[in-house]
């Protein structure tokens, strides 16, 4: 399934096997701006403009409870690794949590001084990391019902200004953010101990990733330039890195999926291929395309994928060989920027979302086959879509859109789903959980959503 949030607060969701619309989703008064799905893919919690959350049950499409005591805007939304519980970021100042089988709020967690933009619970559940516009990251430990006992853990404080982004190491040790202050800060999630402190960047750092054996971290930002860095390094980037020489804000990295390689993309199109051990330049080029905004490599990384406006100022996604850079083929259909791609977890489809206000299906197997038209808005309609995501195990799909609404789809069928809605703000991410039972939607007033 996939789960889409509408601007009016709807949410669709669509069976993605037949891609017809199984639910329609009505409660939230204002944007949607959170998504997620529950572990094993049975419920959908949403947030809102209109600082509720709410619980919705996908095998019948009901809401099973509304929890409203959040006095702002709801900015993320999490479920627990084994879905019992849900964690909500508020505009309120506050980090609240929920039980998932009756709604009721079980805690409120008070410290932050500013708006909380960012939540995540570490992969055993046991703890959970929040930061916002305060600047300061913060550890709370979750694992008991007690309330008294409920307490937080650490106040990490170190950034000045806004904590953009953060992220677990893959064991859960470790947490990495990144901030406005032009750092890259590595956490013992444990303790709440500043472990590293990478400096070099020399503005906004847009985002941080861990590689997949969690030795290495990978940070973009306004500083045109891709960082690897040791996780216990001494600051500096490691040998060879730190030095690409990006045009434009860097705004894509994609790791292949052996860890080996990185393919980063600035705004402006450019494409470029760097040894992740090294951080020098590898030998693959990719060419052909100018204003290159949406990349996906295949799960075999054998194909890289890009969409943008081409030189003659036609719209098409080109399919490069990963190891030569040669030009594959060229799809052609939308006719204005694409925004986003992905590949099937198969690597059979590839899904893609334009400002043209359509979303379209490819079988790269069929070369001449034309697209599945998965969404086409009417002309006077001022929303597009903006992400596209397949769940893990391929049965679902969602087309998230600039107003946070999320169209869910059956991948199989193409058959529609339901729709959630968002913040009706602008839609700035959104993804599955690895399970595939979640999905998260993020926005542009930093405020993220987690359905079940």
């Amino acid at each position: 399934m996939i789960a889409l949030g509408e601007y009016d607060g709807d949410i669709e969701v669509i069976d993605t096997i037949n891609w017809n619309r199984k639910y329609l989703l009505s409660g939230h008064s204002r944007n949607t701006t959170s998504l997620a799905f529950s572990p094993d893919s049975r419920r959908l919690v949403s947030g809102g403009h209109d600082a509720e959350l709410r619980l919705w049950d996908l095998t019948k499409g009901e809401c099973l409870f509304v929890m409203e005591e959040h006095e702002n805007w709801v900015n993320e939304v999490r479920f627990s690794p084994c879905g019992k519980k849900i964690a909500s970021a508020s505009h309120d100042y506050t980090v609240r949590i929920w039980d998932a089988d009756t709604g009721k709020r079980l805690h409120v967690l008070e410290g932050h001084t500013h708006y909380v933009l960012s939540i995540d619970f570490s992969p055993n559940g046991r703890r959970l990391g929040s930061g916002g516009e305060d600047g300061t990251l913060r550890f709370w430990d979750v694992e008991t019902g007690d309330a008294e006992a409920l307490g937080l853990l650490a106040v990490l404080e170190g950034h000045v200004g806004k904590i953009l982004n953060l992220a677990y190491s893959p064991n859960g040790e470790l947490l990495v953010t990144a901030g406005e202050d032009h750092t890259v800060r590595v956490w013992d999630a444990a303790t709440g101990t500043q472990v590293s402190l990478f400096t070099d960047h020399g503005g906004y750092v847009n985002f941080c990733k861990f590689s997949s054996d969690g030795q290495r971290i990978a940070s973009g930002g306004d500083d045109r330039r891709l960082r690897l860095w040791d996780v216990f390094g001494s600051g500096t980037p490691t040998t060879g890195a730190g030095y690409f020489g990006h045009l434009s804000c860097v705004n894509k990295v994609n790791y292949t999926p052996d860890g080996k390689s990185l393919f980063s993309c600035s705004g402006i199109g450019e494409v470029r291929n760097w040894v992740a051990s090294t951080g020098a330049a590898g030998p693959v080029r990719i060419e052909g395309i100018a204003n290159l905004l949406a990349t996906a490599i295949s799960p075999d990384g054998k194909i890289f994928a890009g969409g943008g406006r081409d030189r003659d100022d036609s719209t098409i996604i080109q399919l490069w060989d990963c190891r030569t850079g040669a030009t594959l083929r060229a799809l052609e259909g939308h006719d204005a920027f694409i925004y986003d791609l992905a590949f099937s977890p198969c690597g059979r489809y590839m899904a893609s979302a334009s400002v043209d206000q359509t979303a379209y299906l490819w079988d790269l197997q069929d070369k001449d086959s034309k697209p599945h038209t998965l969404v086409k808005l009417d002309q006077n309609n001022s929303d597009c879509p903006r992400f596209v995501a397949f769940s893990p195990m391929a049965d679902k799909l969602a087309i998230g859109f600039r107003n946070s609404a999320i169209h869910l789809y059956n991948h199989r069928t193409k058959h529609f789903l339901k729709t959630f809605q968002g913040d009706r703000f602008s839609l700035g991410s959104m993804a599955f959980s690895p399970c595939g039972r979640q999905m998260v939607l993020g926005t542009s007033i930093n405020s993220l959503y987690l359905w079940d």
